[in-house]
């Protein structure tokens, strides 16, 4: 094309519009930050007035994520056909938290590295790659030679030894970093405030618990643990910048505010993290938020963490909440929360409290509640426990990976919000819970009853849409009545 004697505002348009063409291009090629947040660059160009008096050109923002970077994510048995990778991926599952790595057995002698432990996970993390999945990679398991209490696979490490661990770390992200894996977070251990000693200690010695809590010590091994991340943190850096480190993902058993620090040990242990100045030596907080259903055949309904918690909706709130007032104690900034493990559980025991019928309408309706918490929250992403692991009747798939109806929830609740940012929550209505979401094109109230009440609500205006909990259209009306399962509601 000749743009010869063409006036500036033509030329400005003509080549305005091929870099939209090249952003939208982008955008299918699927470019990825090296942190996993998805986010490339943001551009915007503000309106000119033009001397030779051409119009204004505006150009729509073209700062999305590449591709978009959602909350959603699920842990899992395995990252690949067997385990339901292509139904992973239709189901907008966005991260992933599956095959940690285990130190014991890539190092059970020190200075000994056995790299051909970790062969058959590899093609997995490259599967997550490969599918746009963001996977969130554990690292655990004390060999015998670093054990602080000896026997404790799942414990502490020496102290002599902790610089042996980060020296390890720093290999293995060197090495699972950079193409064709392309890891960028790492989880330090697995619930490290579960105890290895006092009454309630981990059964199992070499269990995926972290077990580094200290039920002798006043913050419960926490300020130990941040020696480690002292040591881990600077070697993760030094091997790829653009690392993400998580603390292990937080059990909080209960809330030592609410319930008393002499009733609640465990809750002090990532306090004594951030006492220790362990703030500034991780980059998000990664914890494990559970409700319970203990009601035979009462659909939608889920005991809450009660007097341990004193929730007034999914146990994500407070947990987060209480997380990001620790946070704020201690002066630590720009850090974000995961919750990396979430469901509703059927009871330990007896399990005869849990039907069939009942637990999975319960997770179905739980799933919308969850996402929406979890974008009002700001947390980074919530994941799902499990997705085929049917540890208490929470999986999303049965044993032939045939989806439950949890399924479908998440996959209409990854569809309807994705890119929605958190607006409000409205307080208008008693006895109901309501979130509003900007997605860009819409706007969206996520709404259900949380009193166990049906409610008729008035609404500002008639919604354009409407849906229940797993995507299935409902006949718009500004009178709606709301019940435990929540709905969408949608305005242009």
């Amino acid at each position: 094309m000749k743009l010869k004697n063409k006036p500036l505002n033509y030329i400005l348009r003509v080549g305005l519009a091929a870099l939209v063409v090249l952003v939208l291009m982008a955008e299918q090629l699927g470019t990825r930050s090296p942190t996993g947040t998805g986010n490339i660059a943001s551009l915007t160009i503000a309106p000119a007035a033009h001397a030779n008096g051409g119009s204004t050109i505006y150009l729509p923002l073209a700062g999305r994520d590449f591709p978009l970077q959602t909350p959603f994510g699920i842990q899992s048995s395995g990252i690949d056909e067997a385990n339901g990778l292509s139904q992973m991926v239709t189901g907008g599952v966005n991260w992933i938290r599956s095959a940690g790595i285990t130190w014991s057995e890539v190092e059970p002698a020190q200075g000994a590295r056995n790299w051909s432990a970790l062969a058959s996970i590899e093609q997995q993390f490259i599967n997550a790659s490969v599918n746009h999945l963001t996977p969130i990679i554990i690292v655990s398991s004390t060999p015998t030679w670093a054990q602080s209490v000896a026997g404790r696979f799942c414990g502490p490490i020496r102290s002599d030894k902790l610089a042996a661990f980060a020296s390890f770390v720093h290999d293995v992200v060197a090495r699972y970093s950079g193409p064709p894996y392309n890891i960028h977070y790492w989880e330090l251990w697995n619930e490290p405030d579960a105890p290895y000693n006092g009454p309630t200690a981990v059964g199992d010695p070499a269990s995926a618990y972290g077990c580094w809590g200290d039920s002798t010590d006043a913050y419960y091994g926490g300020r130990y643990y941040a020696e480690m991340l002292k040591q881990v943190y600077p070697q993760i850096k030094a091997a790829d910048p653009s690392a993400q480190v998580l603390t292990g993902g937080l059990l909080l058993e209960c809330n030592p505010n609410f319930y008393g620090a002499a009733n609640c040990p465990s809750g002090k242990f990532f306090e004594g993290v951030l006492l220790n100045g362990g703030g500034n030596y991780f980059d998000g907080v990664s914890f494990h938020a559970y409700d319970y259903y203990t009601s035979l055949g009462e659909y939608g309904q889920y005991q809450k963490w009660g007097s341990r918690w004193d929730l007034t909706g999914p146990a994500t709130i407070a947990k987060g909440q209480y997380l990001k007032g620790l946070l704020a104690k201690y002066n630590v900034t720009g850090k974000y929360l995961l919750n990396t493990e979430a469901a509703v559980l059927c009871p330990s025991a007896p399990t005869t409290l849990c039907d069939s019928a009942s637990i999975e309408t319960t997770k179905a309706y739980y799933v919308p509640q969850l996402y929406a918490t979890t974008l009002a929250e700001g947390l980074r992403a919530t994941l799902w426990y499990a997705w085929d692991d049917d540890w208490r009747q929470q999986s999303m798939m049965d044993a032939t990976y045939t989806p439950k109806p949890v399924y479908y929830a998440f996959q209409f609740a990854a569809q309807e919000l994705r890119g929605a940012k958190f607006t409000q929550e409205i307080k208008t209505y008693a006895g109901v819970k309501a979130y509003e979401f900007n997605r860009g094109d819409r706007r969206i109230w996520i709404v259900w009853s949380f009193d166990g009440n049906p409610h008729q609500l008035t609404l500002p205006a008639t919604p354009s849409a409407a849906y229940d909990s797993d995507g299935t259209p409902l006949t718009p009306t500004g009178t709606p009545t709301i019940t435990l399962e929540p709905s969408y509601l949608e305005w242009p």
